[in-house]
């Protein structure tokens, strides 16, 4: 499996490449179908010890695990890098079983699910704020199918790992609408009509996009981060709360959903850094508890700080 656990782009830049090929995608998608999860995890696990002995795909995880872990012998390194992998393998195997065999199981905590729907019977939209986590691409498969969902999406070139809702046509849903960031002026645009209809918007607020503008810089894990402002902004105009749900793989193609911050974010600020800081700062507070909490189930296999 390849997705996005070729985040560098030999810089230390993220890149949305898939490290695998096409076909071998196809493969394992062929393995889900026909054979089952079980036999296709035996096989997964030998493809990821391959990929784990590779220097390169080595090196792409040692920012995040040097700073999670601190200095480790060689062995204890290799331990690290072989159970974030191999995590990460199981991510998105099972993503692809979730649409293939249609057996997603996400969950949320009742009193979450509860201030969601507060906020949605007041007529307000929510921004469901996600991290490249856990099951992230899966996550809003646990919410109220009667709501509809704004998911703000990008294909990265050179990504052919299909997403959970690619393979059974869930895409077609009228429920889940798709808000295509590569068209920067309409989607904005998009995004808070969604919100002004009551409806809630998934965003991802780790990584910033290719010629994204409005980036702002984080504390995190001991080191400085780049995270894009865009989701607090579109809050600060709208008045929507900005719900920080994480999740968390607690079984095969099962996961749990925790909101760790409820942001709100002032009307009226202007579009700069400094404005947009404090409150991505709190996205990144969760983050790094979320790190803390679950240190194999962080997928920003790149070098995400800033010298």
């Amino acid at each position: 499996m390849g997705g996005d656990m070729s985040q560098d782009n030999g810089q230390g830049k993220w890149s949305g490449r898939s490290l695998a090929s096409r076909g071998k995608h196809r493969f394992f998608y062929v393995l889900l179908r026909y054979v089952g999860l079980k036999p296709a995890k035996v096989i997964l696990f030998f493809v990821v010890l391959f990929y784990s002995l590779c220097p390169g795909v080595y090196r792409r995880g040692q920012p995040y695990l040097k700073r999670r872990f601190g200095r480790s012998s060689i062995l204890r390194g290799y331990w690290h890098t072989l159970r974030l992998y191999w995590n990460f393998g199981q991510v998105l195997l099972e993503r692809a079983a979730g649409g293939i065999l249609g057996n997603i199981d996400i969950i949320s905590d009742e009193k979450d699910t509860a201030q969601l729907n507060e906020f949605l019977h007041e007529g307000r939209g929510v921004i469901l704020l996600n991290a490249h986590v856990g099951f992230w691409q899966i996550s809003f498969a646990g919410l109220d199918e009667g709501t509809r969902l704004n998911i703000f999406y990008r294909r990265a070139a050179g990504d052919v790992d299909k997403h959970y809702f690619e393979h059974n046509g869930a895409s077609k849903s009228p429920d889940m609408h798709f808000i295509h960031a590569e068209k920067s002026s309409l989607s904005s645009i998009a995004l808070a009509s969604a919100i002004v209809r009551g409806e809630i918007v998934c965003m991802v607020g780790d990584r910033v996009l290719p010629g994204e503008k409005l980036q702002v810089r984080c504390k995190f894990l001991g080191g400085e981060i780049i995270v894009p402002g865009l989701p607090y902004m579109v809050a600060s105009i709208t008045g929507a709360p900005v719900m920080v749900a994480l999740v968390h793989r607690t079984g095969p193609v099962r996961g749990r959903n925790v909101v760790y911050r409820i942001i709100k974010v002032p009307p009226r600020l202007p579009r700069d850094e400094a404005a947009l800081r404090p409150y991505a700062q709190m996205f990144a507070d969760a983050l790094e508890e979320y790190a803390r909490e679950h240190p194999y189930q962080f997928f920003n296999i790149f070098d995400m700080w800033t010298n």
